[in-house]
C-alpha cells in the first residue's frame, strides 16, 4: 500500500469508527456524551482530509486547511458551504478544550467555559459533520480518479 492509499485509509477508518459510535453505539445507548468521541473522530478524519486535499501535510491549522480549500475550490459552491459546517465543528472542538462544564440534556450535549458561554450540541449537528466528512471523502475519490 502506497503513501496515497494509506492516507486515505486512514481518513475513512477515522470517519468508520465515528459512523458506527453514531449509528451503532449511540442509537442503542442514547447516550449524548458519546457525541465527542464522535466529533473527534470526524475531525480526525476531516484534518487528514484536508491536509490530502490542500496538498498541506505539515499544516494542521484548521483555519489555514479551509482558507485553502476554499481558494482551490472557489467555483464549488458544496466546498464553500461545506467549509462553514467544517468551522462550527472546529469551534466545537475547541470550546470543548476549554469547557470547565460538560453536562447531558435530554438528546443534547451541553458544553460551557469559564465564562458560561454555552454550546449544544445535538444529534443532527453530528449528522451534518458526518455529511460533510463523507463529502470530503469522496472529493479526495474524485480527485485521485481524475488523476488516474
Amino acid at each position: 500500500m502506497n503513501e496515497e492509499e494509506q492516507s486515505i485509509d486512514d481518513i475513512e477508518k477515522s470517519y468508520q469508527s465515528a459512523l458506527h459510535l453514531y449509528t451503532i453505539t449511540y442509537s442503542i445507548l442514547k447516550e449524548p456524551k458519546l457525541f465527542l468521541g464522535i466529533i473527534y473522530n470526524i475531525f480526525q478524519s476531516v484534518e487528514k482530509a484536508l491536509q490530502r486535499l490542500t496538498q498541506s501535510p505539515q499544516d494542521s491549522n484548521i483555519n489555514s486547511l479551509l482558507h485553502k480549500l476554499q481558494q482551490l475550490y472557489s467555483e464549488d459552491k458544496k466546498v464553500i458551504s461545506s467549509c462553514e459546517s467544517l468551522r462550527q465543528l472546529s469551534e466545537t472542538i475547541t470550546l470543548h478544550k476549554k469547557s470547565t462544564i460538560l453536562f447531558p440534556r435530554g438528546q443534547s450535549l451541553v458544553l460551557a467555559d469559564k465564562k458560561y458561554e454555552l454550546k449544544l450540541i445535538t444529534s443532527a449537528d453530528i449528522g451534518s459533520f458526518l455529511a460533510v466528512n463523507y463529502f470530503l471523502i469522496t472529493l479526495i475519490k474524485r480527485e485521485m480518479n481524475r488523476k488516474e
